[in-house]
This record gives C-alpha cells, structure tokens and sequence, in this order.
C-alpha cells in the first residue's frame, strides 16, 4: 500500500472512532505537547494526525472514562493500537471497519 492510501485507510479509522465515541455521547480530547488539552468534537480534526502517535481521553460527564491510543504509520487498518477495554462495545465498528479494510489493502 502506498503512504498516501495508508493515510486514507488511517483516517477513515480514526473517523470512525471519533464518531462513534462522540455518538455515544463521550467527551474527547487530545493533549498536545505541553499536555495542554484540546477538544475534540470534528472527526477530521487536524490535531489527531499532528504527531506519529496520539492518545484520545475520552470522559463521561467530566469523569475520565478511558482513552483509545492511535499511531500511524504502520499498515493503516492497524492505526487503533490499544484502548481501555470499557470502550470495546463503542468501538465495535471501527474494528469491524479496520477488518474490512485490512481484507482489502493485503
């Protein structure tokens, strides 16, 4: 798979997961480098691809509810590296997505 397609595969996996956690009605944020937090309420937000690895912290009325860890560059599909087990149900479909998509691009 060439960069530009693992990117797109990438995007669309971590779209997935910002929308379904948004849809469930978390709260989500990012912290940048000086561990400043910033809110992510856009499924393309530039902020999630700003560096090689990114950690959303996702919160349920204020309370710290997990987190979903993200790094790029590898085979795309796989861009969802680890995440507190409490999210699995939410995230089912963009596991379901990465299997689909890992199905087409190998």
């Amino acid at each position: 798979m060439n960069v530009h397609t693992r990117v797109k595969v990438e995007q669309q996996i971590v779209a997935q997961v910002v929308k379904d956690l948004l849809a469930a009605n978390f709260t989500l944020h990012i912290e940048d480098e000086d561990d400043e937090p910033h809110a992510i309420t856009d499924p393309a937000d530039d902020e999630l691809f700003a560096c090689d690895e990114c950690r959303l912290f996702v919160d349920n009325g204020g309370a710290p509810s997990g987190w979903v860890y993200f790094v790029y560059g590898n085979d795309g599909w796989d861009v969802v590296s680890d995440y507190t087990t409490n999210l699995e149900a939410v995230l089912k479909g963009s596991g379901e997505l990465a299997e689909r998509l890992e199905a087409e691009y190998s």
